[in-house]
């Protein structure tokens, strides 16, 4: 993962407004952030139990690295695909977090929708 490939800095990454501002606009539903094409779905799970056992190891493999991380996550960089440049551990973990619960409203959206659609039928 992006986290097991950080990088160390000698000096930590503090940009408090930043990391707000990450955690913000992922929990804000208003704004549609379009996924770069190398992370849009291509099929390749075949049923929705096989996509829900790659969800739950990936989720497993980032508490791992968590619960055995002892450095400071402001002092470890990674990069990620739709923010230029170089971004925390730390600011890395506010998105990992953010990522399924923007998808859960997303689907209740959805439902919500097709529900009142149906209604109206």
């Amino acid at each position: 993962t992006r986290l097991q490939a950080a990088t160390i800095s000698n000096h930590p990454f503090e940009k408090w407004r930043r990391e707000a501002k990450i955690a913000a606009l992922a929990m804000d539903r208003t704004r549609r952030i379009e996924a770069p094409e190398q992370v849009h779905p291509r099929g390749r799970f075949k049923t929705l139990g096989e996509a829900l056992a790659a969800f739950d190891a990936t989720r497993s493999e980032v508490i791992r690295w968590v619960e055995n991380c002892s450095g400071d996550l402001r002092c470890m960089m990674t990069d990620h695909a739709l923010i230029e440049g170089p971004v925390t551990c730390a600011e890395m973990l506010i998105m990992i977090a953010a990522h399924p619960w923007r998808h859960a409203k997303q689907i209740s959206g959805i439902r919500q929708e097709f529900a009142h659609t149906n209604q109206q039928v």
